[in-house]
């Protein structure tokens, strides 16, 4: 019996979720906030999930705390990341379970009929390690947008859809997302990813999740602030010194903000949107 992906907008649903999971369900898929929320409760995860065989994911990336912390709850269920975009109908790549551990910041490998590459700015393929864009081929890929041949020549590309993600190949063949293309932020002369600094700070300080966010800058024209989801070993002052040290002086915090739950989109994911939107939120609340 396989179970699909239910709404988290409301948490009234947490109980259908659980009772559904616990009747038989043996694969479950979500969004990665599903699992988030349902990992609140972890004593009812861990019963719930308990004939569970393979839990899988798309809609955005599992990050390696959800992961450790479900697998602590059932170390016998089988994690399965996905990646897909609607025009895709709709999945390009999986992770397989076995390489969850090693490589959960990957998308992994194109799922079968599929050809994935990445193509820097003159549509041609990038080397290794290379940022540009992730772009598919493949029998599931749409012919077009209906009525709107401008929108589909924009991507559809010579047979390669233009998926807007930005990527870069690794060597053991698996490909590494690095945000959507539009989601950098023009800083002065530079283009920054955000995806890139908050990964950058989440690794090397003690944080639950931080997410930048771009602000008004009397000269730059854009800087950033920084939300943070914190643990308790967490210490503000001690991320400012790590950004001064580490960062260029473009890219220090302005702020830092201290927040404590996800900036969730209505469909429960995270965009560059929904973390401006709680930004506002925060700062009309202080």
């Amino acid at each position: 019996m396989a179970g699909g992906s239910i709404s988290i907008g409301n948490m009234n649903f947490v109980n259908s979720v659980f009772n559904l999971i616990g009747s038989g369900v043996s694969i479950f898929y979500g969004v990665p906030s599903t699992y988030r929320i349902l990992l609140r409760y972890p004593d009812r995860f861990e019963k719930a999930f308990v004939n569970v065989r393979t839990a899988a994911s798309a809609g955005g990336g599992m990050d390696r705390g959800i992961v450790k912390e479900i697998l602590r709850l059932a170390p016998d269920l089988k994690i399965l990341p996905m990646y897909g975009q609607t025009e895709a109908t709709a999945r390009l790549a999986y992770l397989p379970s076995e390489d969850v551990d090693k490589f959960v910041d990957t998308i992994g490998k194109a799922i079968p009929g599929v050809t994935l590459d990445v193509f820097g700015s003159e549509c041609r393929p990038v080397e290794l390690n290379i940022t540009g864009e992730l772009v598919a081929m493949g029998d599931n890929i749409m012919l077009g947008y209906l009525d709107d041949d401008i929108a589909t020549q924009k991507r559809i590309i010579d047979g390669w859809l233009h998926t807007g993600d930005l990527a870069q190949k690794l060597p053991n063949g698996y490909i590494r997302l690095l945000g959507r293309q539009d989601d950098l932020i023009k800083i002065g002369d530079h283009r920054v990813n955000p995806r890139e600094i908050e990964r950058h700070i989440e690794e090397n300080n003690k944080v639950s999740k931080v997410f930048v966010v771009p602000v008004s800058h009397e000269l730059m024209g854009t800087a950033i602030s920084l939300m943070v989801i914190p643990t308790e070993e967490t210490e503000i002052d001690d991320i400012f010194a790590f950004c001064r040290k580490s960062l260029p002086g473009y890219l220090c915090p302005r702020e830092i903000l201290v927040i404590d739950h996800l900036p969730l989109s209505e469909n429960g994911k995270i965009s560059n949107r929904s973390i401006v939107e709680e930004y506002k939120h925060v700062k009309a609340s202080v």
